[in-house]
């Protein structure tokens, strides 16, 4: 819609300045003709009381939210079949516009708009509030006399999203993969610490014009978020690094708990960083370092490891070798003279060999396609282009029909496997038409995580499934008429096992 409609007796909505997963952004006005911007959610989250009652019940959290750092929010209005947050209209463009118009800032820059946002972290955690999605697009400037003052933008709206059963869950809502803490990638509940990592992978962002983990599958992007410490970028001042590192800590217990505390570190370094110039934006991740499953220990965080660090290290791990492959040589002349000792039958001496080979099997992960234990005929196996990469081997929802526009896909697991990945997102057709969808996971009947998405951004999820036996994805469409609808597709799913 492009023509002015009225919201409740106070508000005028006049044209529609964004989409997204949770809806749509307009620009209007009030009775007294002040700027505001209006958030309309979902059509179908005014369906469920429980939300309702919910939305109402942040009213008064959000309302009173005051922080010079944060987008205030002044009234949320439920009418009819409409949930609105009504908020401050900032006519400036967002961070992310900023770095796409200059690449990335000098240090001195990022330290002082690091400070505003981190103390707007701290206003939204001390109001009791997660933001759950910060980045770039979520940080817009207000342009002022004494220049660009950021400030955060949809904090809190995602815990407004909608579970499988209709209720509001707060725990397992998946953000902008780029900015996912490595504990969310796992299905776990978010806290103070996975906004703190976001805060650091946005900073590293700023200094150096990208993020440090980039892939083409959202699948692997998440375990690099979990495996491999950032590699870091060239023209980095040592303390920003040491803090963004911090930041960025895999065990969220080694990062910074409070971010007032860090707002004040990064002002700190404002006047130190003064007339340092920004570096040449990078154009592609400095290399990453694996570092497997072990996480960093408070004190000793291997994303912080100096040069000299990494020659040590190597000329240790070279004596290492070495004497390993000396031990080793001696256990194999020591094995070989006891089967050479040994008078039993060859069939007694091949028995060891054996349990050991079938052991050493049984050890590796095993991997298969997520569609190969698909059960019923819910769906099928079929091509798939989702976020315009072409799969062979999705699995595509069938018959998602009005009014409930919802298919559950079941998978036989029989308890074989441990942990579940898969690319969530629209079968897409060209131009999109703009709607969102969901997959709502059930293990062995237990709704366990909901997974929101676009026609224009995909989701990926990775998830616990040990022990579970039945596995039942329920996929959701906003609109489900033949005119409108794009199928929902289940692409890269993988499922592993020891």
């Amino acid at each position: 819609m492009s023509e002015s409609w009225q919201l409740g007796s106070r508000y005028v909505l006049e044209r529609r300045i964004g989409a997204g997963a949770m809806g749509q952004v307009w620009a209007g006005r009030d009775v007294d003709g002040r700027p505001l911007a209006f958030k309309l959610l979902r059509p179908e989250m005014a369906d469920d009381p429980t939300v309702v009652a919910r939305f109402l019940q942040e009213r008064n959290l959000l309302v009173n939210l005051r922080s010079p750092h944060v987008i205030r929010v002044h009234d949320l209005v439920v009418e009819g079949p409409r949930l609105a947050i009504v908020m401050d209209y900032i006519g400036g463009p967002s961070l992310r516009g900023l770095l796409q118009q200059r690449g990335n800032l000098p240090p001195a820059e990022v330290a002082s708009l690091g400070s505003r946002i981190a103390a707007g972290l701290a206003a939204v955690h001390g109001a009791g509030v997660l933001h759950r999605d910060l980045k770039p697009e979520n940080v817009l400037l207000d342009e002022t006399p004494n220049g660009l003052e950021p400030k955060l933008a949809d904090f809190g709206i995602a815990s407004l999203a909608v579970t499988a059963t209709g209720h509001v869950g707060t725990a397992n809502v998946i953000g902008t993969p780029q900015y996912l803490a490595p504990e969310l990638g796992d299905g776990l509940p978010s806290g103070r610490a996975s906004d703190l990592y976001a805060l650091g992978i946005t900073l590293y962002e700023m200094a150096c014009g990208i993020v440090p983990f980039s892939s083409d599958s959202p699948v692997a992007l998440l375990r690099m978020h979990a495996d491999h410490a950032p590699g870091r970028p060239d023209g980095m001042p040592d303390e920003l690094w040491h803090l963004v590192a911090a930041l960025m800590a895999k065990n969220p217990g080694d990062r910074p708990d409070d971010a007032s505390a860090v707002a004040a570190q990064l002002a700190d370094m404002v006047p130190r960083f003064a007339g340092m110039p920004a570096p040449a934006p990078l154009h592609a991740s400095p290399p990453t370092r694996l570092i497997g499953s072990a996480l960093p220990t408070s004190g000793s965080s291997p994303e912080t490891v100096s040069d000299d660090d990494d020659e040590s290290t190597s000329h240790r791990r070279s004596i290492a070798l070495g004497v390993g492959l000396v031990v080793g040589l001696c256990l194999v002349a020591l094995v070989a003279w006891l089967l050479l000792r040994d008078t039993g039958s060859e069939q007694t001496k091949a028995k060891p060999s054996a349990t050991t080979s079938s052991s050493t099997t049984r050890a590796q992960p095993t991997v298969v396609p997520l569609s190969s234990r698909l059960a019923g005929s819910e769906a099928e196996k079929n091509s798939a282009t989702i976020d315009g990469r072409d799969f062979d081997d999705a699995v595509v929802a069938r018959d998602l029909t009005p009014p409930t526009c919802t298919r559950p896909v079941r998978f036989t697991l029989d308890g074989e496997f441990t942990q579940m990945e898969l690319l969530a997102g629209f079968n897409a057709r060209p131009n999109p038409s703009g709607d969102t969808g969901a997959v709502v996971v059930r293990l062995d009947g237990d709704t366990k995580q909901t997974v929101n998405f676009s026609s224009e951004k995909a989701k990926a999820l990775s998830l616990d499934v040990t022990g579970v036996r039945s596995l039942v994805l329920e996929l959701r469409a906003q609109r489900c008429s033949p005119q409108d609808h794009q199928s929902i597709a289940l692409a890269e799913g993988k499922l592993r096992r020891q």
